[in-house]
């Protein structure tokens, strides 16, 4: 009895290890893995600080408010005709914007004054004096920056460094997918030539057992059996050397998708399996719509095109219209 349930659990046993298999790896599971790389990261990262850097020239066309307030006493040594001491009391403000759509400028100020004057009172004149101001300007490029293109240049030239970003970016990353890709390859390649050797190995043992009952009945010479033996030895050489570069191979993929995990998988990949090639002129019309090295060129003409537009908007004469109103007044009260 207990012979059997010996049996028994040896049998399990040698079941449930024939079941469990190593973890497969496909193409398309490895550069999905791949993807987690910082690489694609980057090229989004570089985007959004362009679109930073765009958003901060965009201040530029936001209100702008300026504020100023002065101070001056004035006590002169010898006053004949005039105060014998005066203190002036000066605040200006002003805001001002520049708009993009038309390349328009508005500008309006106020400024109010106040003077205390110490004088002889047979002159007339009073000794607190107020004056205000108020300034109001439009001006209009008719010729030089028409419709704001000058105000728009540095803004635009960043929409092609995004476009050209993005494609490089991409292209970097398609790039990076391919090297990657076929070390892939390569550990398929790897794992297949590991079988090829050990299968050479198991064949030059036998051969070298046939052999060797050869000798012994007299049959060849001992030099065969020696070049048998160095044979396997060739053979054994050569599956060292294949399983250190597959250790290798695997250590760079494990590293490049961070997961140590996948020293304990195959890959699963037909390595015999055809494929039915693309047509040629398929893949050059493709290549000639889409390539991205075509599109990165095509970016930088155009943005070349764009700069030079305002080089020679930037030497175009100035011709502005200009609206321009003012209010000024004087008076012994601040409210007159």
């Amino acid at each position: 009895m207990n012979s059997k349930i010996r049996l028994l659990v040896i049998a399990l046993i040698v079941f449930m290890s024939g079941t469990i298999s190593a973890e497969t790896v496909t193409m398309h599971k490895f550069l999905q893995l791949l993807k987690s790389h910082p690489i694609f990261e980057q090229g989004s990262i570089e985007k959004a600080i362009i679109r930073e850097n765009q958003k901060d020239l965009q201040t530029a066309e936001d209100w702008l408010l300026k504020s100023s307030a002065f101070y001056s006493h004035d006590e002169p040594s010898l006053a004949i005709a005039g105060p014998e001491k005066t203190d002036a009391f000066q605040f200006s403000g002003s805001v001002e914007r520049v708009f993009w759509k038309n390349g328009s400028f508005l500008q309006a100020g106020f400024q109010s004054t106040r003077a205390d004057m110490t004088i002889n009172p047979i002159y007339g004149i009073p000794s607190t004096f107020y004056e205000n101001a108020l300034t109001v300007s439009y001006t209009m490029p008719l010729l030089k920056n028409k419709n704001g293109f000058l105000n728009r240049l540095q803004y635009e030239l960043k929409n092609f460094g995004i476009d050209i970003t993005e494609t490089v970016s991409t292209e970097e990353q398609e790039n990076f997918i391919t090297v990657y890709a076929l070390r892939y390859l390569d550990w398929v390649y790897l794992l297949e030539q590991k079988k090829i050797i050990e299968e050479r190995i198991e064949i030059s043992k036998e051969l070298l057992q046939n052999n060797i009952r050869k000798r012994d009945a007299n049959l060849i010479d001992n030099v065969d059996v020696i070049r048998s033996e160095n044979a396997v030895t060739i053979a054994e050489q050569n599956l060292l050397l294949i399983e250190s570069e597959i250790k290798s191979t695997l250590a760079e993929l494990s590293e490049i998708i961070s997961n140590k995990s996948l020293n304990k998988a195959e890959p699963l990949f037909d390595l015999y399996g055809k494929k039915e090639a693309l047509d040629f002129k398929s893949i050059n019309d493709s290549l000639l719509e889409h390539s991205r090295i075509l599109s990165t060129i095509r970016a930088q003409v155009e943005q070349l095109q764009y700069l030079r537009k305002g080089y020679t908007e930037e030497h175009k004469s100035s011709l502005n219209l200009v609206t321009q109103l003012g209010l000024l007044n004087g008076e012994e009260g601040y409210l007159n």
